[in-house]
């Protein structure tokens, strides 16, 4: 059962996202999943200065979605150090 972390693997679940940077596609752990969306670009603005809270440069902007809901899209080049980006290109090559 139990790691010397004290983190019980048999109850717990990993989840993967799949992204696309630097044209390939890469799996991210994530939290959770709750919905898969494709938003058009029209319906994405710069991130608002009123998101004092969040450190912007590493937003693309914010997702307009039906029913007046909104998500924050993640810049990945910028989450990605240019190392990690170099060694997903040298993937791509």
């Amino acid at each position: 059962g139990s790691d010397p972390g004290g983190v019980d693997k048999r109850k717990t679940k990993a989840v993967i996202g799949i992204v696309e940077v630097v044209e390939l596609q890469v799996g991210l752990i994530v939290d959770k999943v709750t919905e898969v969306t494709k938003i058009d670009e029209a319906a994405i603005e710069a991130p608002s200065p009123l998101l004092a809270s969040i450190d912007t440069a590493y937003l693309r902007g914010i997702g307009k979605l039906e029913e007046g809901r909104m998500v924050i899209l993640l810049d990945l080049t910028k989450v990605f150090s240019l190392e990690e980006q170099q060694v997903l290109a040298a993937e791509v090559a």
